[in-house]
């Protein structure tokens, strides 16, 4: 392939319009899914010494965040050695976990020094999906794109009625210093909530007001007046700042699960909530304060992650 070869083919992209946000959609695959903000699409691309070739992707106006896409059909497992010359070819590989595991080892290590730690994707999620295997890694680039410095490789397979199964590889890229991890954690979700390969395209919830955070994930006014005034609770009740730091850090634990921001925290969740984060604390003026916000106001995993950045408020206020 020459250089310029694959900057003139068409994007297999197209992009539809919902009342949840534009629906981005793989007209070889069926795989579509809501983005979350307007945007536009980006043509394919041809492989570089630093990145694999892509068959195109979307890019979003409000934020430096760029999703890229490419298929394939996966006739061997990159973490076998290629079979010697006159030796058979190998039997086509399964599509499962394992499988979506190595290509993203693979597809990681040309982006990124080291070996990325990789996730698998829960049952529930592939079910979601629509898929035989998920999985992913997020990780700093070893040479920054522009505005980009940090990147998450998503890959996901599917077995095929005939033939080698198939692997959709998403490349998701964005600058640390303008997206924050909690507002990536935001945008990332919100995606995946729609993502499906084939059959009928997924409706985007409608997205949640939340008392803590506007959608930059960045707490509104109204929180920052109550974070102030719980510190000056906490201060009178004789909490230190280290207690507060150390909830603080539990919390995060918790919070920025995969779940979609806008799915609710299921009672199961808050019964949990109880003995591992709730009891362990020893101030009773803390405790109390955040069982009164559980009950109140979080109603979400958007709430759940916005009491999170509202604590962190409140214990900066101790400092």
């Amino acid at each position: 392939m020459g250089f310029l070869d694959g900057l003139f083919q068409r994007s297999p992209l197209k992009v539809e319009a919902t009342p949840q946000g534009p629906r981005v959609l793989d007209t070889r695959t069926g795989l579509s899914w809501v983005a979350p903000g307007e945007g536009e699409l980006i043509p394919p691309f041809p492989e570089s010494p630093v990145s694999p070739a892509f068959d195109g992707g979307f890019r979003l106006r409000s934020h430096p965040v760029e999703v890229r896409l490419r298929v394939e059909a996966v006739r061997s497992n990159p973490r076998l050695p290629a079979p010697a010359p006159d030796a058979p070819p190998p039997s086509a590989p399964v599509a499962n976990g394992e499988l979506a595991h190595d290509l993203c080892i693979h597809y990681s290590d040309q982006r990124t020094e080291g070996e990325p730690m990789v996730g698998l994707a829960q049952a529930w999620q592939l079910e979601e999906w629509r898929v035989d295997g998920a999985a992913s890694a997020i990780y700093p680039l070893d040479q920054p794109e522009g505005r980009f410095d940090m990147e998450e490789c998503h890959v996901l397979v599917k077995g095929q009625k005939t033939g080698a199964p198939q692997a959709i590889v998403l490349m998701k890229l964005f600058s640390t210093k303008e997206v924050t991890p909690v507002l990536w954690n935001e945008l990332n979700g919100r995606m995946n909530e729609t993502l499906a390969w084939g059959g009928e395209p997924k409706v985007a919830a409608p997205r949640a007001l939340s008392f803590y955070v506007n959608a930059s994930m960045e707490l509104t006014p109204e929180a920052r007046a109550a974070a102030q005034r719980l510190a000056g609770e906490l201060r009178a009740a004789s909490t230190s700042q280290k207690v507060v730091q150390e909830t603080v850090a539990a919390i995060e634990k918790f919070a920025y699960a995969s779940d979609p921001p806008d799915a609710p925290l299921a009672s199961e969740v808050r019964e949990l909530l109880t003995p591992a984060l709730l009891e362990p604390i020893a101030a009773p003026a803390l405790r109390a304060a955040i069982e009164r916000e559980l009950v109140e106001r979080v109603k979400t995993y958007r709430d759940f992650r916005g009491l999170h950045l509202f604590l962190e408020a409140a214990s900066k206020e101790l400092g």
